[in-house]
């Protein structure tokens, strides 16, 4: 047989898409059948089944360099072919001189797309507008150079996909009836814009907490640079020393994480960060390195006594220390001279040392925490001398504020100091900031000074008394320590509960912030339930709080409270822990009986009932002939009936419990009663 012979002819429609028609040339025979495949990016499909139509139309830009196979056969024949003729579309020869009108150029056929630009994210939205009815659809994008398939054929003429890709620039949708046996009949092209965002760049991931201890909030947060009006997502990832790492927060819109760290270590923090509507699993990241401390760094600020050097052998010298840091301190005073002293590691910041012999003295102050395996974490000396001079002792016995902890900047202070001992006592005032001398008053006889600090900071005032007669240059010493705010902290004094001493699963758990300064100060609260993190709510001016006891367990509320002018996270905290019960513990167990005489075989109901609980049930013993025996198993069913057979004493038990108690049981009771001799029973 002759191989099939195709040739092309060139369509023209009003849309100006163009198309060409693919037509068997010569005739085989008066009953040939057709069918065309075509090979679409290596594989081989059928773009119309077998058919007495020797033709097929494609589109010239998708087609035009692309292998075609016509395959014929006879009507009535059982095979699946008998010719087969493959050709590349580019040598398909084109008919004379012959152009014709499609026959679907004069059908609106039109793409409407919501927009002509997006950013990479959005949503694109594409609608199909026809004066056709009854269409199936084909949807495509071509990303870069490529044609992918969206969604193959169906009567749904809209579709909305994202945009994910710069290179992606033109929609084209193809449609056909449904009874059609073509590829398509109708199809649209429009092109539109994606544009790249600006990229995320993580700038700064820097810590808020001013110290990073155990047990204490730490916080971090990270800075980002991104496109106005994207929504940016942060993961956190904490990495140990050993590498373990633990996701301290999924992705969120969150950009400042809090959490408690147990153990102190060397840590490191990996911020992960993408664009919400980014294809890729990240699009920057960042990792800090932090050191969590088991306690504030400890520092000795002073370490003096309440007399002057030198004293009288018996005198008693008070041994003051002023330290920070820590969390649980214990302070040494070790005393080397002629008769040495240990107090060994006390808890108190003061020791009383007696002098016992006259001499030189060397003291020392060591330092350290509870929990530290150091001999120490600082120290400090002092030199004292003994001898047998007596001498009248001046002491400093109260140094008077005229203001409580919460000095404010621009505000007088004024400080009066309060002696005994001596004739003439003279006053000399050093006034530090931050560690730096700013102000001096040199000695002279009045016992008070007034300041008005202009900055906010730690104070110390160092006061200075000797008497007018005294060659040393002190003989009394104080330093006194504050600290000076632009506003006034928040302070949690009180936190008010309900009355109720036991809660159950749904009472509300009420609470009040009692705080100084209520009018300025802002409140927010962090709820725990069995040690899992359950909410956190914003600051605000609220105080009263409600709360529903939604499961039994332990409860854990913990209050952070901070002044509307205050920069930090929270000036000060309480916390309060509550247990929550499944229910009331089952009291007040009775048992009632519907009569007052008993008799042998007439039945007798035993009802029991008590107080409390949740979904009670009861259980029930029998006492017969001495024995005692379980008649009805724990259920809902709060009473039983039985009919005793002889003359004697019974007794019934009932125990009881809520449905959830793992307890044997809450509470019971008793009743006992004896039998007379009533029906007779066979």
């Amino acid at each position: 047989m002759e191989d099939i012979k195709l040739v092309r002819i060139k369509k023209v429609s009003k849309d100006n898409i163009d198309r060409f028609m693919i037509k068997v040339a010569n005739k085989i025979s008066d009953d040939a059948l057709y069918r065309f495949l075509i090979d679409e990016e290596s594989t081989w499909k059928t773009i119309k089944e077998f058919d007495e139509e020797n033709w097929v139309e494609l589109s010239s830009n998708k087609y035009e360099n692309s292998d075609i196979v016509v395959q014929y056969k006879h009507k009535d024949s059982d095979k699946i072919f008998e010719i087969s003729s493959m050709y590349h579309i580019n040598d398909i020869p084109f008919e004379d001189n012959i152009e014709i009108q499609s026959q679907y150029s004069e059908v609106n056929f039109k793409i409407i797309i919501d927009r002509k630009v997006y950013n990479i994210g959005e949503k694109v939205f594409v609608k199909m507008i026809t004066s056709e009815e009854n269409l199936m659809y084909r949807y495509w994008i071509k990303n870069d150079e490529n044609w992918i398939l969206l969604k193959d054929y169906s009567l749904e003429d809209a579709i909305t996909f994202t945009a994910t890709s710069e290179k992606m620039n033109k929609i084209r949708v193809e449609a056909k009836r449904i009874d059609s046996i073509c590829e398509f009949e109708y199809e649209d092209e429009t092109e539109f814009e994606v544009k790249e965002v600006k990229t995320l760049k993580i700038l700064d991931i820097k810590t808020v907490s001013s110290e990073l201890l155990v047990d204490e909030e730490i916080a971090f947060q990270v800075d980002a640079e991104y496109e106005n009006n994207r929504l940016i997502l942060y993961k956190f990832i904490k990495i140990d020393s050993n590498g373990n790492n633990e996701c301290i927060q999924d992705f969120s819109t969150k950009k400042l994480v809090t959490y408690k760290e147990q153990f102190p270590g060397e840590y490191r923090l990996l911020c992960i960060a993408k664009d919400l509507y980014s294809v890729n699993e990240f699009d920057d990241r960042a990792i800090l390195k932090y050191s969590v401390k088991a306690y504030r760094a400890i520092e000795i600020h002073s370490f003096t006594t309440d007399v002057c050097s030198p004293q009288p052998n018996g005198a008693e010298i008070l041994l003051k220390a002023f330290v920070t840091g820590g969390k649980n301190l214990l302070y040494r005073y070790i005393i080397k001279g002629n008769i040495s002293e240990d107090s060994g590691f006390i808890s108190d910041n003061t020791y009383l040392w007696k002098a016992k012999e006259t001499g030189k003295y060397l003291i020392e102050l060591r330092v350290k925490d509870a929990i530290s395996n150091k001999n120490y974490d600082a120290n400090s000396y002092l030199d004292f001398v003994i001898d047998e001079t007596k001498v009248e002792t001046l002491k400093i016995d109260n140094v008077i504020f005229n203001k409580n902890d919460n000095i404010l900047i621009n505000e007088k202070v004024s400080v009066e100091v309060v002696v005994s001992g001596g004739f003439e006592p003279l006053y000399s005032f050093m006034l530090y900031k931050d560690g730096k001398h700013i102000e001096k008053i040199n000695y002279g006889i009045n016992n008070w000074v007034t300041f008005v600090p202009s900055e906010k900071g730690k104070y110390a005032l160092e006061i200075k008394v000797r008497d007018r007669y005294s060659n040393r240059e002190y003989d009394s010493h104080s330093i006194r320590y504050f600290t000076v705010n632009d506003y006034v902290p928040a302070k949690i004094e009180y936190i008010l509960t309900s009355q109720n001493e036991n809660y159950v699963v749904g009472d509300k758990i009420s609470m009040e912030i009692i705080s100084e300064g209520t009018k300025k100060t802002l409140v927010k609260y962090k709820l725990y339930i069995n040690g899992h993190f359950v909410e956190e709510s914003s600051y605000s001016f609220n105080k009263k709080f409600c709360f529903d006891a939604i499961c039994s367990g332990k409860y854990y509320f913990e209050f952070h409270a901070k002044n509307i002018d205050s920069s930090k996270e929270y000036d000060s905290k309480c916390s309060l822990d509550l247990k929550v019960e499944e229910a009331t513990p089952v009291t007040n167990a009775t048992i009632m009986c519907n009569q007052k005489t008993f008799k042998t075989g007439i039945p007798i109901t035993i009802n029991a009932d008590c107080e409390g609980g949740k979904r009670v049930i009861y259980e029930f013993y029998l006492m017969e002939n001495g024995e005692w025996r379980l008649v009805q198993k724990y259920s809902s069913k709060s009473y039983y009936t039985f009919v005793p057979f002889s003359v004697q004493k019974y007794k019934i038990l009932v125990l009881c419990k809520s449905m959830h108690s793992k307890k044997a049981y809450e509470d019971f009771c008793e009743f006992e009663f004896v039998t007379e001799k009533g029906l007779e029973v066979n």
